[in-house]
């Protein structure tokens, strides 16, 4: 029960501790507001561990990533459906966001046609900036295991019209710097670049 004061002086010691209330209780939930709203996102599973080559014909291990944020998404160079799309959109959001320090990740799902030389070669082609942003290939198999096994993404040899394709997720996965994948973005979504970074947001520092 609470006790009631009887007079003025006896009331004069609840207002401090009373006022004192009124000045924490706003910080104190304004702390938890953040701190709820940054770890908001849910945690979906660990990124796999990898070794590929990139762009450069220098090996690139997922290792480098640790204690950073990036995001990866999966595409070949003879792509003509969804990955023009899907780096013309990255390439937007790196000039919107140029100081932003999540970094990308783009892994071909045909590495026996895209090596080193031709991942560069289609850089300059599509006028990417290369900073922060590797252009993985390596073995067939190894890849395969990566995109489907690792990162619980589609990959699959087709026949479009009776050409040869290659059907892959269209979205992207962002990663954590505890290495765990918190978010799956889609390109076909509306303010795409906006979202991304509106997600980074969340989940970093």
């Amino acid at each position: 029960m609470i006790k009631i004061p009887k007079d003025y002086s006896e009331a004069k010691k609840w207002i401090k501790p009373i006022f004192i209330i009124m000045i924490i209780l706003p910080i104190v939930l304004i702390y938890f507001a953040i701190n709820m709203r940054k770890n908001s996102l849910p945690e979906l599973f660990e990124a796999p561990s990898f070794n590929l080559i990139d762009q450069n014909g220098i090996q690139f291990s997922s290792e480098e990533m640790v204690g950073k944020y990036w995001a990866v998404n999966f595409f070949f160079t003879k792509c003509r459906s969804v990955c023009p799309m899907q780096m013309s959109k990255l390439k937007t959001f790196k000039e919107q966001y140029p100081g932003i320090g999540l970094e990308l990740i783009s892994i071909t799902v045909d590495p026996q046609h895209d090596n080193p030389e031709r991942l560069k070669e289609y850089i300059q082609e599509m006028s990417l900036n290369e900073k922060k942003w590797s252009f993985l290939t390596g073995d067939k198999d190894e890849i395969r295991n990566i995109v489907v096994n690792g990162f619980k993404s589609g990959m699959d040899e087709v026949q479009n019209d009776g050409l040869f394709d290659i059907a892959h997720a269209n979205y992207l996965l962002l990663v954590d710097k505890n290495n765990v994948v918190r978010a799956v973005v889609r390109f076909n979504e509306q303010n795409f670049e906006e979202k991304l970074f509106g997600l980074y947001q969340n989940i970093s520092d």
